[in-house]
């Protein structure tokens, strides 16, 4: 996967899945009208499909999911590695309006 374009409908806070071609880096596009949903997050599968996402935690409080973007956009966030190649992107409130995402995996 180069890039992987997702949406998230309006009244919902997840987004379609995403399958990276291996679980490594990714850059998260946030879009410029993101204030008013709280933090962007991403959640992970064992499988593709699901059908169980579980919060990426933040490495410093174990019950404390990671936020990748956080206030008003545009933005960029990015996780250094991904514990599995099937995730979703998350907000922390509904959305109004669909929202667009894209995700783009990275070399390192």
């Amino acid at each position: 996967m180069a890039a992987a374009f997702l949406t998230i409908a309006s009244g919902a806070a997840v987004s379609s899945a995403f399958a990276l071609t291996h679980a490594g880096a990714i850059a998260i596009h946030v879009p410029s009208h993101a204030a008013g949903w709280g933090a962007v997050r991403v959640e992970f599968a064992a499988t593709s499909g699901g059908p169980s996402f579980s919060p990426f935690l933040a490495p410093h409080a174990a019950t404390v999911p990671l936020a990748v973007w956080s206030g008003t956009g545009p933005g960029l966030g990015a996780l250094v590695t991904c514990p599995t190649a099937y995730g979703r992107v998350t907000v922390t409130n509904s959305v109004t309006a669909q929202m667009s995402f894209t995700v783009t995996a990275l070399a390192y």
